[in-house]
Parts: structure tokens; sequence; C-alpha cells
């Protein structure tokens, strides 16, 4: 299949980054190479997303054909599919691995309105936030990695608890939300929406609430 388009690119380290395309394969490069260092191929349909954990030990990869994958340099094919999702995979994030449990979990949101936590070395999932009315476009975890926030073409942002999957709170926005973020302390929230506004709010605590 000819390359139309390059859907997206993330840095292992300073030297090495991973792109992707429409044509289903992953490549990794580095600079000052003519030629990527590995190629990885298992997605069916093509990629829209790709993210290394923060030790630049797996890659992470989510595609039009509904799944997530998991790659290492060290193996010609992915470690894990991840499978559950009923629409495109659309964004990826890893919790911030603040002490060993929180080591290689990957949050993945999709078209089908879903966001679901994974154990990326087992391939279980480990959460379905199911909540939302649309397409999740945004998601990003809180500096302390106990909550998450997902935004939505339904409107609005929510923050969910990690580890029991409760929904914490919803903030209704006026446009479709296309980005969420964490401040670096964990005590504000802001969201981007399609209305021309960006909603900041100021949470209590570290606590999502």
């Amino acid at each position: 299949m000819e390359v139309e388009a390059t859907m997206d690119i993330h840095w292992q380290n300073e030297k090495t980054f991973a792109a992707c395309s429409n044509n289903t394969i992953i490549y990794v490069c580095r600079l000052g190479l003519e030629k990527p260092i590995k190629y990885f191929k298992g997605h069916e349909r093509e990629l829209n997303v790709l993210r290394w954990d923060q030790s630049g030990t797996y890659l992470a990869s989510g595609s039009e054909d509904r799944t997530a994958r998991i790659w290492s340099l060290k193996s010609e094919e992915s470690i894990h599919t991840l499978q559950g999702h009923t629409g495109s995979v659309e964004v990826l994030r890893w919790m911030p691995p603040k002490n060993k449990d929180q080591k290689f979990i990957l949050a993945t949101a999709s078209q089908d309105s879903t966001v679901r936590l994974w154990n990326a070395k087992s391939g279980e999932c480990l959460q379905n936030y199911n909540r939302h009315t649309c397409a999740v476009l945004s998601i990003c975890f809180s500096p302390c990695g106990r909550f998450l926030a997902s935004g939505s073409v339904d409107r609005t942002f929510k923050i969910w608890g990690v580890k029991d999957g409760m929904l914490v709170n919803n903030y209704q926005g006026g446009g479709v939300i296309s980005d969420v973020c964490w401040n670096s302390a964990g005590t504000k929230i802001a969201a981007s929406s399609e209305d021309t506004n960006v909603i900041v709010i100021e949470l209590t605590s570290e606590s999502g609430s």
C-alpha cells in the first residue's frame, strides 16, 4: 500500500522515535541512519496513534482495526493485542509510574465512547469506563496516577478513579471536548472545547473533586 500520510510520531529517547502511517506499518527510526532500525507489522487497518512508555521499554499503538498493540524492540511481533473496543482506538496514555504497581499501565480511548485500562505486561483489561455517550477524544492521568480524565464528543469531561473504576466527577462543556490536561500539582484540570472556550476547574486537592 502506498504511504499517503504519517499519522503519528513519538520519541523513545533523544535519538530514536517511532512513526506510523496509513499502511499499517510502524517504523522505528534513529537519527543519522537512512533506514528504520525496526519495522512492526500486525495491525489490519490504518494506525492512529503511538506512545512509548516512560522507560522506553514498550511501544503502544492504536488503530482503526479496533485494537491496541504492545511492542518491544526485543520482539519481532507484538507482545499483546488488546481487544475489547468496538470502535477505532484514537488515544493512548501511559500511567505515570509513581510506584511499581503503576508501571506499564496503559489507558486507551475509542470512537466506541469508552476508555479502557490495561496491564501492558499481561494484556489484561483492568477497567472499562463507559459513561460517555460519544467518541472519546482525549485522556490524561493525574500526576499521582490515581485519577484519569477523559473528554468526549458528548461535550462532557469526566474524572475517574483508576483503582475502583468509579466516576468521581462529571463536567459539562459548551462544545465537543477535544483535550483535557492536569496541571503538574494535580490541583487543576483544563479542558478545551470546540465552542472556543477553555474550561479550568480548580480541585480542592489532588482528589479529582
